[in-house]
């Protein structure tokens, strides 16, 4: 096939796969609760805009629509410095933030910040051996730094407060230290993405190879990963700026025939201390290194092909010895039965998820298959595809095996990291190639629909908080099995929101995929502080039965009985507490008082007030400190 039946190949590829787009929108706009997680964005936005952009879409597709974007993109702004493009991006990221902080691990992320924040408040020291164990290093001292720094000049201080008043201090200091730190992700991952933007229209400008810078724009656009920029509260946005900074430092040295990609390992080190997900880019920058390093010494290159066998190598090799198939950290298991859950490679959840990733992170890793390099066969160009090649590929390896915990719905943001390089190498590719005027502006329309089938309707349902949360509890009910974490998120927001009774209805939710005694103390907290102490305590006892160290809270739920006059149920749940947990702290003490408690509530029960008030007195006078006592006599008539 000539090279101009090549070009009409990929435009085609191209368009089907917008209309393919299309069609999954619909679809997805019709049933949001299938699992097309990737194109469902229309089903959670108000139905005017919903039809406005999808009917946007189809005008792009057809020849006019295609043509007034081209007439709009061609003008001079375009000149304009890479920093207005910039402060524009960052202006937009901010304002269009994800509300909520529900994906990912959102509430984590700000929960160990304002806890950070009280800890410095009281004086207690915090030491940084925390970081050392963890994946993203990186993200998590830069984001505390700024933190603390922010802390020390809007936080808030501590005041000198005893008893209830004290706890209520400590809940109000907690929420202004955590709505310090998302905002602090917010402005830091907003930031990370208009340094982005800058990076690659820079990149964009200084390239040889990219014919169409819109065609650029549009075409790497294309990726939801672009909502880790959007105020994403998650430990994403500096990796993949350094990501960024990694690939197009590398493939402008290759460009330039230079003797080491010196700004490519750079970032690279620096992108794996911010997040081990980085790793993903390694063969690809020893491969770079060492073919320059094979030609400055003027020594015939490793061919790409070996490199690519040998690192194969290693991987089956590595992949046999922990004896993946069965899983591994953070690897799929090949089968349902090796899986508790069931979920694994070889099942269809697992197939439709990989299409949804493809669809929503690199769509247009699709038409790369039709294209070949063209006539240019510089070494330069050779080079700076192949690094990007290998980079893709192991990106693509990564998202192969990568096992979602959370299922991938909700744990889209590291497999979209790994798969920048595919994102960025399909965007170059797709951008150098040489279109007739006609196929140029057919190509740009298909690219624009894309955007505003995919990543637009993404970042406007999590821009709006209320259709946030609509769209996360119908993703919990796509990987159920999966959901207990995410309900337990659910169950903070509507902590912090005062909403009760959804609070509820989270954490029995959580408790329905997975009995964590932890969850189970939540609920019953939760059932608490609705005067449901009958069900919260009964759930308080499931509690204790899985772990001995929650028993104490069958002391407090006692407490709570024995003032409503259930002396019976106070008296039950003291000894069940002591059976539970034999060396319970005050276990003597709570049998003592739930026993005398019981006593002379049966002495009153007999119409004998006199001698009952008397018994409660003696009580009284042996336990001076039990504020039960003067409370019941005085209820006593």
């Amino acid at each position: 096939m000539g090279n101009e039946g090549r070009m009409k190949l990929t435009l085609v590829v191209l368009q089907v796969c917008a209309w393919a787009a299309v069609v999954l929108s619909a679809l997805g706009w019709a049933m949001p609760d299938a699992r097309l997680w990737a194109v469902h964005g229309f089903a959670y936005l108000p139905l005017p805009l919903s039809i406005v952009m999808f009917a946007g879409a189809l005008v792009f597709l057809t020849p006019p629509g295609a043509r007034i974007f081209s007439w709009i993109s061609s003008k001079e702004y375009r000149q304009a410095s890479p920093w207005v493009f910039a402060l524009i991006a960052l202006a937009l990221f901010l304002t269009f933030s994800v509300k909520g902080e529900l994906l990912g691990d959102g509430v984590l992320c700000t929960s160990r910040l304002s806890h950070v924040g009280e800890m410095q408040t009281i004086g207690y020291k915090v030491t940084p051996g925390r970081f050392i164990s963890q994946k993203e290093p990186g993200e998590l001292i830069a984001h505390e730094a700024t933190f603390l720094i922010v802390s020390a000049i809007w936080g808030p201080e501590r005041a000198i407060t005893r008893g209830a008043d004290a706890q209520k201090e400590h809940n109000e200091r907690l929420e202004k230290f955590r709505a310090l730190a998302a905002t602090t992700y917010r402005v830091l991952s907003a930031l990370a993405g208009a340094l982005a933007v800058f990076v690659l229209i820079r990149f964009a400008r200084s390239s040889r190879f990219i014919l169409s810078r819109s065609r650029f724009w549009l075409a790497l656009l294309s990726s939801g990963a672009w909502l880790i920029f959007f105020g994403y509260v998650e430990n994403y946005s500096w990796v993949s700026l350094f990501m960024l900074l990694c690939l197009t430092s590398g493939a402008r040295a290759a460009e330039q025939g230079k003797s080491f990609p010196t700004f490519a390992v750079l970032w690279f080190v620096l992108a794996a201390l911010f997040h081990f997900v980085a790793i993903v880019l390694l063969p690809a920058v020893i491969y770079l290194t060492w073919t320059m390093k094979t030609k400055r010494n003027d020594k015939p290159p490793i061919s790409l092909w070996k490199w690519m066998l040998g690192f194969a190598i290693l991987g089956v090799a590595g992949y046999l010895w922990v004896k993946g198939w069965k899983g591994w950290i953070s690897v799929m298991p090949l089968l349902p039965q090796w899986s508790k859950d069931g979920y694994a490679f070889f099942t269809w959840k697992h197939f439709a998820d990989l299409g949804n990733l493809l669809i929503w992170s690199a769509l247009l890793s699709i038409p790369l298959l039709t294209i070949r390099e063209q006539s240019d066969k510089s070494a330069g160009k050779s080079l700076a595809s192949n690094f990007l090649l290998l980079a893709s590929l192991c990106g693509g390896l990564f998202a192969l095996v990568f096992s979602p915990n959370l299922g991938m719905a909700r744990d889209w943001d590291i497999v979209s990291v790994a798969l920048w390089p595919l994102a960025l190498f399909a965007a170059i590719k797709i951008a150098s190639l040489d279109f007739s005027l006609a196929q140029a502006h057919a190509a740009l329309g298909a690219l624009l629909a894309i955007l505003l089938l995919i990543l637009v309707p993404s970042v406007l349902v999590q821009a709006n908080e209320q259709s946030a949360v609509i769209r996360f509890r119908d993703l919990l009910a796509l990987d159920r099995s999966r959901s207990a974490y995410g309900w337990e998120n659910l169950a903070s927001y509507y902590q912090r929101k005062e909403n009760l009774a959804e609070r509820i209805t989270a954490w029995r939710e959580a408790v329905t995929v997975e009995r964590n005694p932890r969850y189970l103390v939540n609920l019953a907290t939760a059932l608490k502080l609705a005067d449901r102490i009958d069900e919260a305590d009964t759930v308080a006892i499931a509690a204790a039965a899985k772990n001995k160290e929650f028993a104490p809270q069958l002391f407090y739920f006692s407490a709570l009985q024995a003032k409503r006059g259930r002396l019976d149920r106070s008296r039950a749940l003291v000894d069940t507490a002591v059976a539970l947990n034999p060396e319970i702290r005050l276990g003597k003490e709570m049998k003592l008082w739930a026993a005398q408690a019981w006593e002379v509530d049966s002495i009153a029960r007999t119409g004998d007030v006199a001698a009952a008030r008397e018994r409660g007195r003696y009580y009284m006078r042996q336990d001076s400190t039990n504020s039960y006592w003067p409370e019941y006599l005085a209820k006593l008539k």
